[in-house]
């Protein structure tokens, strides 16, 4: 399963042309044996066909992503609602859909480099010692660039909860990697069924590990649909995003194995430029982590 496999086309003129393709032609191995039964729910409950929302679909599968993400900050509002239940706007009556709104107008109100999503953190898809990494609804979380430990938002009012929070300190959360899919199913199948297995199969790896504590977040859209599995790995080593994840490449992005293809799908990190990733990503295989 080489994500990157070409896909030669005959054009109207009869010469062939050569595309790269982010993404296999198919996906051998056992995966799927390895999902759970809500995993599997989600996947039926979707509805769409595996071929056009899958990890082998042909929609603009060679649209590169490399280099597109630009950003400074990342606030994540916890909520009670699986994200298979998010509707296409994260839109609704409880206290975090209040939150969640009011912060989104503050963000692009200062900035354009500050994102904001909202974030189900399913108990059964982390390790913490003594559950120092359980997060409520309404809770925000707040990465920021340079920063290896993230900041937790509580008790924000809600009257101004979107300045309260970007000009409020926070407290800080323990160390710990966090794993950020894109799994905002109703807005976009892709990001639906990518996401699903990605956080599925994220906690498997992690969990046979012998590192630390980690929290899997599946996170509603951050933009690019056409470039599900969308993946966010953050720690001490940085917050990197990447995009055209699939079971095949899942362990070597979340290990950080930095080659020529990881880069190849390397959306960015927070607090690097866009015009300096190129620079960074050549540094980042140089020493191969």
């Amino acid at each position: 399963g080489d994500v990157y496999k070409r896909q030669v086309s005959t054009q109207s003129t009869g010469k062939e042309s050569v595309q790269m393709s982010f993404l296999p032609n198919n996906l051998e191995g056992e995966w799927k044996q390895e999902l759970c039964a809500s995993t599997l729910k989600d996947l039926e409950d979707l509805g769409e066909d595996e071929g056009s929302c899958g990890f082998c679909r042909k929609d603009e599968a060679n649209k590169s992503c490399a280099g597109r993400d630009e950003f400074d900050r990342h606030l994540i509002v916890i909520t009670q609602t699986p994200a298979s239940e998010w509707d296409p706007k994260c839109a609704g009556d409880a206290e975090w859909n209040n939150i969640l709104a009011g912060l989104s107008v503050a963000a692009k109100a200062v900035s354009k480099k500050i994102k904001v999503s909202a974030g189900f953190a399913d108990p059964r898809q982390q390790r913490s010692v003594e559950g120092t990494l359980a997060l409520k609804a309404g809770e925000v979380l707040d990465f920021r660039a340079g920063e290896a430990i993230p900041r937790v938002h509580r008790g924000a009012s809600s009257t101004n909860p979107g300045q309260q929070i970007l000009e409020g300190a926070g407290d800080a959360m323990p160390a710990a990697r966090w794993v950020l899919v894109c799994a905002h199913a109703k807005r976009d199948a892709r990001c639906g069924y990518c996401g699903a297995v990605l956080a599925d199969l994220a906690f498997k790896h992690l969990n046979q590990q012998a590192a630390g504590d980690f929290c899997v977040l599946k996170i509603s859209h951050i933009g690019g649909h056409a470039f599900a599995g969308n993946l966010g790995v953050y720690d001490g080593a940085g917050q990197d995003w990447f995009g055209y994840v699939t079971p095949a490449t899942l362990g070597a992005r979340l290990d950080r194995q930095w080659d020529e293809k990881a880069c190849a799908v390397w959306r960015g990190r927070m607090g690097v430029p866009r015009d300096q990733l190129g620079k960074v990503g050549k540094a980042q295989c140089a020493v191969g982590c």
